[in-house]
């Protein structure tokens, strides 16, 4: 294979127009802020204990903390960029695929602002943070990239970024396979899969598929040792941990990469050598090895057989759990097929509608925040119109890049080649989208690559009025460093609220915590919950101590102001008002009684919004045994029925009875849930709790 020269040809014909001043260097930071937010997105983790550090970083977790790092670095590049644009850098690189992305930003805007719930789409749900904020941040990446890869050297840099960012991250992925975590954390995805930095096996395996065949490109068509070298052993450490990952979506991704790989070799005639096909055959000893890295239980999370058998199984608790939601979402869609209900707002439209078989899909408290399947959530997130723009994008890139690709003919192979593996990359996103929830760091890497497909067919555009242009280039400027600014107190505000939620701390020292990141992000009501919780424990604290009634009560409204504030933000959430509830409880026992008939209501209500979910029954059932026990106990035994190893309803159930002088039925109660508990700390809780009956 005819290797690509160093890379300074040109790829396109129409470069920028020349800037003056200050502009160039602008430009050329401005590049460098993007690329920096390739390479410390993924790298940002949640658990820092590796540090010393007592808690986790963020309450919401490293998908949280990588959304907005993300967020803040891209903005701070698209506001260098327009200030080029000020300066004189009067042109700007324009391809018609920009209108398919236009346009999908736009329907996000109109899906997010007649959403049911507006703040909740505008942020997204907070461990994946990918609402409106997301997909600007998507836009303006695509942008910038299309905008400042305008040279076959600049390609060339963003995949080596892409490339060795991967290779990093996974053997972050393998380590943690082998029994061993850098970052110090705990996972419930045991010791033996691999989920990195992102926090999730699966989401792990979708970022994996794709900068794998990105590594492969770059190996394959770097002339220097000193990045071919590592371009290898970073693509070998993706397909290891993409194994180990023992994600069926990722291996399935691998599969269809391979085969688009093997249908672009035969349909732009690709230069293929020995190197392609031994790389190839590298990958599968590459994996062989690593399914032989950690001793398998059979049956188990980790039994290669067996995760290829549960794939086609829809029995297995994985594929029933997510048939469940794809045909919650098909049915939420079809009440709102036009709009949606706004980017990433799931949580808004299954709790209303989920059926009975949910309870035994998921856990009691189980929240689903994304659908295991892009194209089915992007349909009942924007409607029918957004996923057709979505596709489009895809579309509009194919054709055209495909076009650009078939007219080089045989000049240019190592870019050909280059790209080539960058659509075996998304290709196997794509695939793997189909099983699996986005992580924003994957989609991130996704939209730069369709950027990068486009920038060798990009054209030049010069602006017209120097007057409009500038005052266009201040605006984005402007609102670049908007959304750089809200990312930052995003940012802090997550910190802050990990620390309102740490019961390891006083309640007067996580109340101001809390207060801090209601003020730092008063759009989230997960922060008002956190910061009534707070104030909850604060209240009973004083009630122990014998504090002022007026103490007292000056805190509760405190509480009370949050819980509902936080009923307003997620608007026609269960959750929420289930959470007010117990907040009129507290209220009922320490302040007045008056607020005990107020908490049933709430609890009413929301078991009414939510008539399956369990968490929310328990609840009810809770606020309902201070008022009339026996139906407590009905509504407790219903639980139970539809989810036998729920802990804390059969704890509350067994208090009723021994209440009831029963304590046969209390031992009944606690004995069926141990044998039927889901994990061994709720069995060990639940055996102690028999030990306490006389």
């Amino acid at each position: 294979m005819a290797r690509a020269k160093k890379a300074r040809t040109r790829l396109d014909t129409s470069t920028s127009s020349p800037a003056h001043g200050s502009a160039p260097r602008f430009l050329d930071i401005s590049r460098i802020f993007l690329l920096v937010a390739l390479v410390i997105a993924p790298l940002v983790a949640d658990d820092w204990r590796f540090l010393h550090l007592p808690r986790a970083m963020f309450e919401a977790g490293s998908q949280l903390g990588q959304a907005f790092v993300g967020q803040a670095f891209v903005m701070v590049a698209v506001a260098l960029a327009a200030c080029a644009l000020a300066l004189g850098a009067r042109a700007v690189r324009w391809h018609p695929a920009m209108r398919w992305v236009v346009g999908l930003l736009g329907w996000s805007v109109v899906a997010t602002a007649t959403a049911p719930r507006p703040f909740g789409a505008f942020i997204g749900y907070p461990p994946n943070s990918q609402g409106l904020l997301a997909h600007f941040v998507y836009f303006f990446a695509f942008v910038l990239t299309v905008s400042l890869t305008d040279s076959a050297l600049r390609i060339r840099w963003m995949m080596r970024v892409l490339a060795l960012v991967g290779g990093g991250v996974s053997i972050v992925g393998l380590l943690q396979t082998v029994g061993f975590d850098p970052l110090g954390g705990s996972t419930p995805w045991g010791v033996s899969r691999s989920y990195g930095t992102l926090g999730n096996p699966d989401m792990m395996g979708g970022f994996l598929v794709f900068v794998l065949f990105v590594a492969i490109g770059v190996a394959l068509t770097e002339d220097s040792a000193r990045w071919r070298i590592p371009a290898w052993a970073s693509a070998a450490l993706c397909a290891a941990a993409t194994v180990t990952t023992y994600s069926r979506a990722a291996w399935l991704g691998v599969l269809v990469g391979f085969a688009v790989l093997a249908i672009l070799a035969q349909r732009l005639r690709l230069p293929v050598d020995r190197r392609i096909i031994l790389s190839v055959m590298a990958i599968m000893l590459v994996a062989a090895v690593a399914v032989s890295l950690r001793p398998t239980t059979r049956g188990g999370a980790t039994d290669v057989g067996n995760r290829l058998t549960s794939a086609v199984s829809v029995t297995d608790p994985n594929s029933a759990a997510r048939l469940e939601v794809w045909s919650l979402l098909l049915e939420a869609a079809a009440q709102r097929p036009i709009t949606g209900y706004g980017p990433e707002s799931i949580t808004l439209m299954t709790e209303p509608i989920r059926s009975v078989g949910s309870t035994s899909t998921a856990a009691p408290d189980i929240v689903w925040g994304a659908a295991h399947n892009i194209p089915l959530q992007m349909l009942s997130d924007l409607g029918i119109p957004g996923l057709l723009l979505w596709l489009g994008v895809f579309a509009s890139v194919a054709v055209t890049s495909m076009r650009r690709l078939s007219g080089w003919g045989d000049r240019a192979p190592g870019a050909r080649v280059a790209l080539a593996l960058v659509w075996c990359g998304v290709a196997a996103y794509l695939a793997d989208s189909l099983f699996t929830p986005s992580s924003f760091v994957a989609t991130l890497y996704v939209w730069c690559a369709l950027g990068l497909l486009v920038a060798p067919s990009a054209a030049t555009v010069t602006a017209g009025s120097p007057t409009t242009w500038r005052a266009l280039a201040v605006g984005i400027m402007a609102f670049a460093l908007a959304g750089a600014i809200f990312a930052v107190r995003f940012l802090a505000a997550d910190v802050q609220a990990s620390l309102g939620y740490d019961k390891r701390l006083t309640p007067a020292r996580r109340v101001v915590a809390g207060d801090a990141a209601v003020a730092l992000n008063p759009l989230s009501s997960r922060y008002a919950v956190i910061d009534a919780s707070a104030l909850g424990d604060r209240t009973d604290e004083l009630a122990n101590a014998g504090a002022p009634r007026a103490e007292i009560a000056a805190v509760f409204d405190r509480a009370l102001v949050e819980a509902q504030r936080a009923v307003q933000l997620d608007a026609g959430g269960a959750h929420a008002r289930t959470f007010l509830a117990n907040v009129l409880l507290v209220g009922a026992n320490r302040v007045d009684e008056g607020f005990r008939p107020r908490a049933l209501a709430e609890a009413e209500a929301a078991a009414r919004q939510a008539p399956t979910d369990t968490a929310t029954l328990y609840t009810y059932a809770v606020v309902l045994r201070s008022v009339d026990p026996g139906r407590a106990r009905a509504e407790l035994r219903r639980i139970l029925k539809a989810r036998p190893g729920y802990v804390q309803a059969a704890i509350e159930l067994s208090q009723i009875e021994i209440e009831a002088k029963d304590f046969g039925a209390a031992r009944l109660v606690l004995s069926k849930a141990a044998a039927a508990a889901e994990d061994s700390a709720g069995r060990a809780e639940l055996e102690q709790a028999l030990s306490y009956i006389p």
